[in-house]
């Protein structure tokens, strides 16, 4: 069984993919995750950057404060970054999903949904908690002041 979980930031994912890799052996995959690894080097999506942001490259790794510099201030440049990004993240999950010898494997992202991974799963599952216990939770946990909680 493929089961993709999505929600909220603070909402209890974590909690959820815990239990389900604790209790049932459940394979996690976390999107994020993944996307970081493509974007070490040996990678298509690191070569792929590498060729489109030169600038961003020090010591052979890319450094994700110059790349977030570039990108978050110009939507064109934004949109450039995740057709290289996404796709390759896509790719990997894919083939980690088609590789998995577990009974259950469990994809959690923020952007499962239009991402072309759904097709993929046998059921989605969506997180929800109110926004007072999110907001609470960000704070103790990542130490977000609630003027960021409210704005995530």
């Amino acid at each position: 069984m493929i089961i993709g979980v999505m929600g909220g930031v603070g909402s209890g994912k974590s909690t959820v993919l815990n239990y389900l890799e604790n209790n049932y052996e459940a394979n996690i995959i976390e999107a994020d995750k993944v996307a970081k690894e493509v974007m070490l080097p040996g990678n298509d999506v690191y070569n792929e950057i590498v060729k489109t942001f030169p600038e961003v490259i020090a010591d052979n790794k890319i450094d994700s404060k110059k790349l977030a510099e570039i990108v978050f201030n110009d939507k064109e440049q934004l949109e450039k970054l995740n057709s290289i990004t996404h796709p390759g993240a896509v790719k990997e999950i894919v083939s980690r999903i088609k590789s998995s010898k577990n009974r259950i494997i469990v994809v959690e992202s923020a952007i499962l949904l239009g991402s072309g991974v759904e097709q993929y799963c046998d059921e989605l599952w969506f997180v929800f908690c109110n926004r007072d216990t999110r907001i609470k939770r960000l704070m103790q946990t990542r130490g977000y002041s609630k003027e960021k909680c409210i704005s995530v």
